[in-house]
């Protein structure tokens, strides 16, 4: 690189200085001595208002020599620069020396020496600054000025960053977004256009792996350029924790203007100058905040049904929250019971009924959702109250979760109420009245969530052929019901669950006369048995099926003058019997007229009630 020294022709060229000229482009301009001036670019008047190139690098001069002015090239004057923090010297070198407009080139000039306070003699650049301003084409140099300097106020640092902060999207640490990321001037602008690199690291070991990646680029470093505002990216700086720790967010710029190279004077009386310093990378770190790189599930359960019967399945209603999107994690349901009230947290589950495996594939929001299998309970399974409980295992990716036991939500009333009927009579005749009696035990009167019960109580009278014994004589037994007319309907009526209590008696259902002239047949009651909510969304029906013994009567037709219905004895009955219906008969009439009394008492099963 060449030197450059300024030498002092007195005040022989004060009058002639006066004469000036725009300068172009590394234009060589030539004064009245015939000196070349090394002006790269700006305007030559009392002083040498630009830029100069020397030895390649373009500098600018700061001192003055008391009006005399004079350029030439002298390597053994170069001095060693050093470098100098300026922030708003090194914005407006950075981005003006190199320009090769003159107007530019002038400004700065002033803008270095003058406005930032470099220049040793002021007052006598400013009033060359001022007469060159007078010049033809050169009037908007104080508007550049100002735009210059403006532009140095504002954009120059010291630079800082904003408030880098990994921010959780659930507060668990599990993923989320860096915000607060771009650089910002001592004025607070952001500063675009600068490369950057953002990154992760463990805040309680920086050279061990980071506990969180970016998910653009599935590393702990995202590189970008910075923009005109915070977080100039579109995914946001989305991250996820890859492990359990304490992640640091750290942001480094590159190029931003720091220093100034400043060359000292080589001698006495003769001139410094200053140049562009390499460009300074900067770094700045946020807090560190806890992320997890495992997820926590949360159980939520509602049973399929609140309220079953005997002989149906059982299954549950799962919603998983919280698991890792994508994910997939195993377990298993475990229904506990039966439990004669509603089981809580104390109540000792005893071993589970049923266990079902489970196996959850969670969507992109963390969520599943399914029901388990059906469970058909084994028929010595008895009534009562029935609850299910989740459990998942733990693996790389999702905690352990365990559903509570005994929650409301997750439990069943299996209902299984007793119905015992007895017919008035087993063995009747045409113009006769037949009704039924029932005896209704183990009804219960809530759901496990507490809704109150209703109950009700309809039935049906149906007749089918008789059949005919060994002996030939007319019998019920083996009687096909599959395909038995519909007697009579006996109208539903509700039942006092709330003052009868566990159990109720009714008697004198659906009395029915049989016709006069009815044909030779089994006549059988049958009653269901209908529990409900009030709101009707929930219903369970119990059937007490036709055909039972105990419900029959067998409709005969007396051969002479003593007919059913009219007083007469049961021994005058039988005896006007015996020649039409023999033996088989006689049991049938025994059975009927046995005493009301002998009825199985509540809660008891005559083996005569089952089919």
């Amino acid at each position: 690189m060449n030197g450059l020294k300024r030498i002092g022709l007195g005040g022989l060229m004060t009058g002639l200085l006066m004469w000036a000229s725009a300068v172009g482009p590394a234009q060589a301009v030539v004064n009245p001595r015939g000196v070349a001036h090394d002006l790269a670019a700006g305007v030559v008047s009392l002083h040498e208002l630009g830029t100069m190139q020397i030895g390649g690098s373009r500098v600018l001069c700061l001192d003055e020599s008391g009006g005399v002015f004079g350029y030439v090239a002298a390597p053994d004057y170069l001095t060693t620069p050093e470098p100098v923090e300026h922030w708003q010297a090194s914005y407006a070198l950075w981005r003006w020396l190199g320009s090769d407009d003159d107007q530019v080139a002038a400004s700065l000039y002033l803008l270095i020496g003058v406005d930032l306070g470099l220049n040793s003699n002021p007052a006598e650049a400013t009033a060359a600054f001022a007469a060159a301003a007078q010049l033809p084409g050169l009037s908007g140099l104080p508007d550049v000025r100002a735009h210059m300097l403006q532009a140095t106020r504002a954009n120059a640092g010291p630079y800082q960053a904003g408030a880098l902060s990994p921010v959780s999207d659930d507060d668990l640490g599990r993923s989320g977004l860096v915000t607060g990321v771009g650089v910002l001037s001592a004025a607070g602008l952001w500063q675009a256009g600068f490369a950057a690199q953002l990154s992760l690291s463990d805040a309680d070991d920086p050279s061990g792996p980071a506990p969180a990646v970016f998910e653009a680029t599935g590393s702990p470093v995202y590189d970008f350029t910075t923009g005109s505002g915070p977080d100039p990216v579109d995914d946001g700086f989305a991250w996820r924790a890859v492990a359990d720790g304490r992640v640091r967010v750290t942001l480094t710029v590159t190029g931003l203007p720091r220093h100034i190279l400043r060359y000292p004077a080589p001698a006495p009386h003769q001139q410094r100058l200053v140049a562009r310093a390499a460009l300074t990378d900067l770094s700045f770190q946020g807090d560190p905040e806890p992320v997890r790189s495992t997820y926590s599930p949360q159980i939520a359960t509602t049973v399929a049904a609140a309220l079953v019967g005997p002989g149906q399945p059982l299954a549950d209603n799962f919603v998983v929250l919280g698991g890792r999107p994508g994910s997939t994690q195993t377990g298993q349901a475990e229904l506990y019971g039966p439990f004669p009230e509603q089981p809580d947290a104390t109540t000792a589950a005893g071993a589970p009924v049923a266990t079902l495996p489970l196996q959850l594939t969670y969507d992109q929001t963390g969520q599943a959702s399914g029901r388990t299998e059906p469970v058909e309970l084994s028929p010595t399974a008895g009534p009562g109250y029935y609850t299910w409980v989740f459990r998942l295992a733990p693996d790389g990716l999702n905690q352990a979760a365990v559903s509570l036991f005994g929650e409301v939500a997750e439990t069943t009333l299996l209902a299984d109420p007793s119905l015992t009927s007895q017919i008035s009579d087993q063995l009747a005749w045409p113009g006769q009245t037949i009704s039924d009696s029932v005896l209704i035990s183990g009804l219960v009167q809530a759901l496990p969530d507490g809704r109150p019960l209703t109950a009700s109580l309809s039935g049906r009278l149906v007749r089918t052929a008789a059949q005919s014994d060994p002996a030939g004589q007319p019998t019920c037994q083996g009687a096909d019901w599959s395909a038995a007319q519909l007697v009579a309907e006996i109208p539903a009526q509700e039942l006092p669950l709330a003052a009868a209590g566990p159990q109720i008696d009714l008697t004198g259902l659906g009395s029915y006369t049989v016709p006069a002239g009815a044909a030779l047949g089994c006549y059988s009651y049958g009653e269901t048995l209908t529990l409900s909510t009030a709101e009707g969304d929930l219903s369970l029906e119990i059937d007490h099926p036709t055909g039972r013994v105990n419900q029959t009567s067998l409709v005969l037709q007396p051969g002479g003058v003593i007919r059913a219905g009219d007083g007469s004895s049961p021994a005058r009955r039988l005896l006007a019997v015996l020649p039409g219906v023999g033996l088989a008969a006689l049991l049938v009439a025994l059975w009927s007229n046995r005493r009301r009394s002998d009825r199985p008492a509540a809660g008891a099963t005559s083996a005569l009630d089952r089919p």
